[in-house]
């Protein structure tokens, strides 16, 4: 699963999954009593050990061990019985979510959750910000190809491989390298550890500019630094997956956006937070590890957005919030005119906006507009294969987002 992500919502109020006390799965079972069309009880864990849960969709989830899920995952032949549906969702179309830390907070029932409030957005207007034209000055093309290339050297970066942590430490390095070339100092960087692996998650955060209304408020751009060949390779946890577009061409972008932000010296009315997710490919694990994180320190509003950028085109997906896309879509159309964009859906948990969207918060994604790479999850995603020129129109796209949300 791959992506560009994007949350809004100027009223939301924090990232975060309830604790799961037996008052709050009181209340969700009374919920799901009174008529909760959108909402089902998780099947009982299974006696022993290495269980995982697995939800495919709005309406299933079920228990598989651990192992033959990765197995699943790497497209190899399993000895155990599982539902054409976790099949399917797992093997075929890598989309589902691991809710197995839901269950063990507590929480025995899946909710569709409430959406955020979306407000009317403004219709986004490039003459009211004469700076984005001096920020897409700076964008590069040799720089994300440097950082993709970078990126795919490494054996993999599986979220249990040995070489995991190492995608989070590069992406860290990067990250004050251009803080130190701007001689910036009042940046924050930090990790956001996981549960079961050793592959945090990288947060950024700007402050907003001095005397902001709204500096509480924070607009986030995130990618995942995650990969995973499952497609004519062995070697499973180990086997090489250099995941160029599947996604260090989104971690790449949003690093691109960062260094422009940081380097054009720009602040905006809100904070904005910079993200790199760990194991998303395995059931979008980090993402959803930081939206609780948010929501229980009560962020104050969140607008998101992420990436999975290559290519001269571009989509906004509609789901798993429609409103939301328009306004992601009416961005691109205004910012980067020469760039086809059209309106497309990539289904349930297809990547880490679900999770942010779980906690309540309208989420979007920009995507290239061909949704199927046929190299993707194999020893054949490479960097070479890449256009990096189309994904500087990612880059602008990120910025003059980050502009119009932070006006």
């Amino acid at each position: 699963m791959s992506g560009y992500w994007v949350f809004g919502g100027k009223y939301s109020h924090a990232f975060s999954h309830s604790q799961g006390s037996m008052r709050t799965s009181t209340v969700l079972v009374l919920l799901c009593l009174l008529g909760c069309v959108s909402c089902f009880f998780y099947p009982s864990r299974p006696e022993g050990t290495g269980w995982r849960l697995i939800q495919t969709s709005e309406k299933h989830a079920e228990w598989v061990q651990g192992d033959v899920l990765e197995n699943l995952m790497f497209g190899m032949d399993i000895d155990t019985a599982v539902s054409p549906k976790l099949w399917i969702a797992v093997r075929l179309y890598r989309r589902f979510k691991d809710v197995t830390s839901h269950w063990e907070e507590g929480s025995r029932i899946s909710v569709e959750r409430k959406k955020g409030t979306i407000p009317d957005y403004p219709t986004p207007n490039p003459t009211a910000h004469p700076e984005v034209s001096d920020l897409f000055k700076l964008a590069n093309a040799d720089s994300l190809e440097s950082i993709v290339k970078e990126m795919t050297s490494l054996q993999t970066r599986y979220y249990k491989s040995k070489e995991s942590r190492q995608a989070s430490e590069f992406v860290r390095g990067k990250v004050e390298e251009i803080l130190k070339k701007a001689g910036t100092t009042d940046v924050t960087v930090e990790y956001i550890d996981n549960t079961g692996y050793d592959q945090p998650n990288v947060i950024v955060k700007i402050p907003a500019k001095e005397g902001s209304s709204t500096s509480s408020e924070i607009s986030i751009v995130g990618a995942h630094i995650d990969s995973i060949c499952s497609e004519d390779c062995s070697g499973g946890k180990e086997a090489r997956a250099p995941g160029a577009d599947d996604d260090a061409s989104g971690s790449a972008t949003v690093l691109e956006i960062f260094r422009l932000i940081v380097e054009g010296k720009w602040r905006g009315k809100r904070q904005i937070h910079f993200m790199w997710f760990a194991a998303e490919e395995p059931g979008l694990l980090g993402s959803a590890t930081v939206a609780k994180q948010y929501k229980k320190q009560k962020a104050n509003q969140l607008t998101t957005s992420g990436y999975h950028s290559e290519g001269n085109s571009m989509t906004t997906l509609t789901d798993p919030n429609s409103k939301f896309a328009n306004y992601l879509y009416k961005i691109a159309q205004a910012y980067v005119p020469e760039v086809p964009i059209i309106k497309d859906s990539c289904g349930y948990a297809c990547s880490d906006q679900w999770s942010f969207d779980d906690e309540g918060f309208p989420a979007g994604m920009y995507i290239e507009s061909e949704p199927t790479d046929p190299y993707v999850h194999s020893i054949q995603d490479t960097y070479n294969r890449l256009d990096f020129d189309g994904m500087v129109h990612f880059v602008k796209v990120g910025v003059a987002w980050l502009t119009e949300v932070s006006r």
